[in-house]
């Protein structure tokens, strides 16, 4: 059986964890604070709070503290917006 999934020896964007699982090639998982993200090309920026060094996240990781310590690009229903003031972002690709 091929392993989906690999243990990187690298931080967390959110809390520093030292080990986080990298899986489907270009997405985080953290064990630590169960956020998953990934780093995708910014094509527009509607505020100036995100930018290329902004992760676009699925689940929020657990920990407010972690959450408003970062910027990153949230997707919602709706959207991609800015964790920060909610405004419209678009990132796509790898």
């Amino acid at each position: 059986m091929k392993k989906s999934f690999i243990v990187l020896a690298r931080s967390c964007y959110f809390c520093n964890t030292e080990e986080i699982i990298n899986f489907r090639e270009h997405w985080y998982f953290c064990p630590q604070c169960s956020a998953i993200y990934t780093h995708m090309i910014l094509h527009k920026a509607g505020c100036k709070h995100v930018n290329n060094k902004a992760p676009v996240v699925t689940t929020d990781c657990w920990f407010r503290n972690d959450r408003r310590a970062k910027i990153f690009i949230k997707e919602n229903r709706y959207g991609q917006v800015c964790s920060t003031c909610g405004e419209a972002c678009e990132a796509d690709g790898w």
